[in-house]
């Protein structure tokens, strides 16, 4: 929860022109440390036994956010410096001056709760019994499982290209490209029967969930500033990271009374409507005001 909370908040302090590129980037090292790691991890345990394999990982895990930690600072003012791109014409955006009291009384910010819940209570549950799923059609569960493990690296493309669309149309059409795109995904799994429709799934479901984490990050900064970003940002990873761990029960629980997943890829389905409705009405755009004026 750390290292996601901390370095995208840090982003949000220190980027505001090209703040999609940044994010993007950073947010990327989640889908790289899959590809780099899964491997990495398989190797360790093959060659020394899970053990040792927990013990090298967290001497390896803890050098690495060690070293990284001596080079970080939380936000340019600590250096006398001003966010790269922000604006010197003596404007300021309403938003910079508001707090976490005054965000959580405000209908978007639970708006933007929801959505990230229900993004992380569909994704989990999907994710957990793909491979059931798939191999109940007759797919054999090594493909079932390479499918699976794609998702993260086809998330990659989605973090990278949320820079370009954000730049462009801004965080709430990433948001509404993100969720329109796992819904259609989510039909498409229920019409799937053979192993090529599966790595379909596999790259929109991925490129989909690439896109809609840094979104729902970015947007949480356009709207509310960047004074309580790390409060909010964590504020709605914990909510949704809870949300979303009773995905993979829900489902489980559906297939156990009911002898199919089906049912529950319908509900799932439903709640991403009510999602891309959510990110459809959404309005980040406060616009700007001098700077002494009251917000």
């Amino acid at each position: 929860g750390v290292t996601w909370t901390v370095p995208t908040s840090t982003v949000l302090r220190w980027f505001k022109k090209r703040q999609g590129f940044a994010l993007g980037i950073v947010t990327a090292g989640v889908g790289f440390g899959a590809l780099i790691f899964a491997p990495l991890l398989n190797y360790l345990i093959q060659s020394y036994g899970w053990r040792q394999t927990f013990l090298i990982t967290g001497i390896l895990s803890f050098g690495i956010v060690a070293f990284s930690s001596a080079f970080f600072i939380y936000s340019p003012e600590k250096l006398g410096l001003k966010p790269y791109g922000e604006s010197l014409t003596g404007q300021k955006r309403v938003t910079e001056n508001w707090t976490t009291r005054d965000a959580v009384r405000m209908l978007p910010f639970w708006s933007l709760i929801v959505m990230a819940s229900i993004g992380a209570f569909g994704f989990n549950a999907i994710s957990v019994h793909l491979i059931p799923y798939t191999t109940d059609m007759g797919i054999l569960s090594t493909a079932a499982a390479a499918a699976q493990g794609l998702i993260g690296g086809f998330s990659i493309l989605g973090r990278l290209g949320i820079g370009f669309i954000a730049e462009r149309w801004g965080w709430k059409a990433g948001l509404v490209m993100a969720f329109t795109a796992t819904c259609a995904s989510t039909v498409w799994l229920l019409l799937l029967s053979n192993l090529p429709m599966l790595y379909a799934f596999t790259f929109v479901f991925g490129v989909a969930h690439g896109l809609r984490m840094p979104s729902q990050t970015g947007i949480m900064g356009t709207y509310f500033g960047t004074r309580s970003a790390g409060e909010l940002i964590g504020i709605l990873n914990a909510i949704g990271t809870g949300v979303g761990a009773m995905g993979p029960y829900f489902a489980g629980l559906v297939f156990d009374r009911n002898g199919s997943y089906v049912p529950a890829l319908y509900v799932i389905v439903l709640v991403y409507v009510v999602s891309v409705f959510l990110a459809l009405k959404f309005r980040p755009q406060l616009g700007f005001v001098s700077s002494g004026s009251q917000g």
